[in-house]
């Protein structure tokens, strides 16, 4: 199901889920006037709150990315660093937002990353060499914000990032 936001396709990827959005717009209405970054702050509620595991959607074309559950799989992933913990979501959040290639699969991005210290090099220089946390333009605020907050769970709280306020 499509539906119009500030003139950008927001797709979702079951009629169900189109349902949940156009209740949702309709008891939080979005202005026409905001750039794309206001937008997918106001739509992250949403998905974090409203959406089941296996329900997504894509505003202009791209993912709008739950980063309460990047998180909370990021700190599982980085806990046991094994194959069974690293989720689809988080490998597709990684080689689609991060600065990665695919690497193939799940286990091919493994066999280049096998351990936590290689992981968190690749974090702070992905392979274009910038640094994970801003990598993402500032557009996408969600994945801007799940960059942040994969970073303090590598690294630390204490540091800002990039994205930005609104």
């Amino acid at each position: 199901m499509i539906i119009k936001i500030n003139d950008k396709d927001c797709r979702t990827n079951n009629l169900v889920c189109g349902r949940k959005l156009k209740e949702f717009l309709a008891s939080t209405p979005i202005p026409d006037n905001l750039k794309e970054a206001q937008v997918r702050k106001l739509l992250l509620p949403f998905v974090e709150g409203k959406l089941s595991n296996n329900e997504w959607i894509l505003y202009d074309g791209n993912t709008v990315w739950n980063v309460h559950k990047l998180v909370k799989q990021l700190k599982t992933f980085v806990k046991y660093y094994d194959y069974d913990h690293f989720t689809k979501y988080l490998y597709q959040f990684i080689h689609m937002s991060c600065g990665s290639i695919a690497h193939y699969d799940k286990a091919g991005w493994l066999n280049t990353y096998p351990d936590l210290d290689s992981f968190k090099a690749f974090f702070k220089k992905n392979e274009y060499g910038e640094p994970v946390h801003g990598y993402p333009p500032s557009w996408h605020y969600d994945a801007r914000k799940a960059a942040e907050g994969m970073h303090a769970v590598l690294f630390g709280p204490g540091i800002r990032m990039f994205y930005p306020r609104y």
